[in-house]
């Protein structure tokens, strides 16, 4: 499902207005307009009207097929099916909780790749529509029985296109160090690679800590491996920490937040680094004025 709806009205929403079914009433009592785009929080919506959230979906869909609204859904989010009843050893439930994690972190690891077969295919010193038609199984000729297409840039300039690949960045520690700063959570690296990279979970979205915080997406020029491997090195040694000194918590104990300065100094230095963005905080006038009050 998707997490975010908005949407754009047309010329035709007038006919939107007259619509009185309740998912429609739904609609456009919840939704938040900003500038050109209308938000719907569909679960609110749905929860304050007592109604399905798949009418809400539908309607949305309906006013969009008849080109009543310009409909945008994004965040997609991944649901879960319980088919029986539930473990309750706490062994047995934690079994069932890797076998989700895993599955979750394939299907996240087949999309990177999934793009990076993209990216090959478009740097490709072969005929691009037959690269594409060879990678969905279809190994035909074109209808004059040609191999090449004879009009795609490989094939007329006889040239791969060409990239430019700038290399990897210098590790930017001082967003890095934003990240730790942002959250006090320790128990998931995947968790704080996310911000820093920039995907947004269910998790970080409750934590507040997507899309308006600086930290987010303030290293997503890194590469998203090595993110996890700093990160859980932070991890590691903040659960080493809390062995060694015999307390048992959550993750977020200011006293263990220490442990981890030593790691954060070990990191490169940050090179032509892309610094955290922070809050504009008003001009010098008025930040005077705020302390004088």
């Amino acid at each position: 499902m998707n997490a975010e709806h908005k949407y754009k009205t047309t010329d035709a929403y007038e006919n939107a207005k007259t619509d009185t079914s309740p998912a429609a009433v739904a609609i456009i009592q919840s939704g938040a307009v900003k500038k050109l785009w209308t938000h719907v929080a569909v679960d609110e919506a749905a929860r304050i009207h007592g109604l399905e959230r798949s009418a809400i979906v539908s309607k949305l869909q309906e006013w969009s097929d008849s080109g009543w609204i310009d409909l945008t859904a994004s965040q997609r989010r991944n649901r879960y099916l319980i088919t029986k009843v539930l473990p309750t050893d706490p062994e047995e439930v934690q079994l069932v909780a890797d076998a989700i994690y895993e599955q979750i972190e394939k299907r996240e690891m087949d999309e990177v790749n999934r793009m990076n077969r993209v990216f090959s295919w478009a740097k490709a010193n072969e005929c691009l529509p037959r690269g594409l038609s060879t990678y969905f199984g279809d190994d035909t000729s074109f209808s004059n029985g040609a191999k090449t297409c004879g009009q795609c840039t490989v094939c007329v300039t006889g040239k791969a296109v060409p990239v430019y690949d700038p290399g990897p960045p210098a590790f930017n520690a001082l967003a890095f160090d934003g990240v730790l700063e942002c959250t006090s959570i320790r128990d998931d690296a995947r968790f704080l690679a996310r911000i820093a990279f920039g995907i947004t979970s269910p998790r970080i979205t409750k934590e507040k800590l997507s899309t308006k915080n600086p930290a987010f997406g303030s290293m997503d020029d890194h590469d998203f491996d090595e993110l996890l491997n700093w990160f859980q090195k932070v991890v590691d040694e903040f659960e080493e920490q809390k062995v060694r000194m015999g307390q048992q918590g959550s993750g977020d104990m200011p006293a263990l937040l220490s442990a981890e300065a030593t790691l954060v100094d070990t990191v490169p230095p940050p090179v032509a680094a892309k610094p955290v963005k922070r809050k504009y905080q008003g001009s010098k006038a008025s930040v005077a004025r705020k302390r004088r009050a």
